[in-house]
């Protein structure tokens, strides 16, 4: 008989050690850790990994943790938002159509972008341009 947990999140771990093509055993290691349990309930969503470990998985996975961690961020900002609101002042959350953080766009925004960040945003912008129009094509069955 299996007991359901309290809590679990849904997250994108298993999604993005599998595009990596890293098995369980290579994350636990790169985590310090003895065995693949842990990682094992990070991707059932069963744990939560701490910030530490979060951060690591975002290293190795090349992912920001909201990705990563998605539901539990989900989770997180609906209890900030209903927090603002009991408590007043500004909005201090920005909506989700303000759009995602995009570090590239950060560089960018610098009064003095160097070439690195320039060719950073040049390789980036043709990434998305050439999975834009490889999308685009599936969906109209071409």
């Amino acid at each position: 008989m299996r007991f359901k947990r309290k809590h679990q999140f849904g997250n994108h771990l298993a999604f993005a050690r599998y595009r990596r093509s890293l098995t369980r055993k290579t994350v636990a290691s790169l985590l310090g850790h003895k065995t693949t349990d842990a990682i094992s309930r990070y991707e059932c969503g069963e744990v939560v990994p701490s910030l530490a470990t979060a951060m690591k998985l975002a290293l190795i996975y090349n992912v920001p943790i909201t990705v990563l961690l998605n539901e539990y961020f989900e989770t997180c900002r609906q209890k900030v938002l209903e927090r603002q609101a009991q408590v007043g002042g500004r909005t201090l959350i920005a909506s989700n159509d303000e759009g995602d953080f995009c570090s590239v766009e950060e560089g960018l925004r610098s009064p003095d972008p160097n070439k690195v960040d320039l060719e950073r945003a040049a390789t980036h912008i043709r990434r998305i341009s050439h999975f834009f129009s490889e999308r685009t094509r599936e969906s109209s069955g071409s």
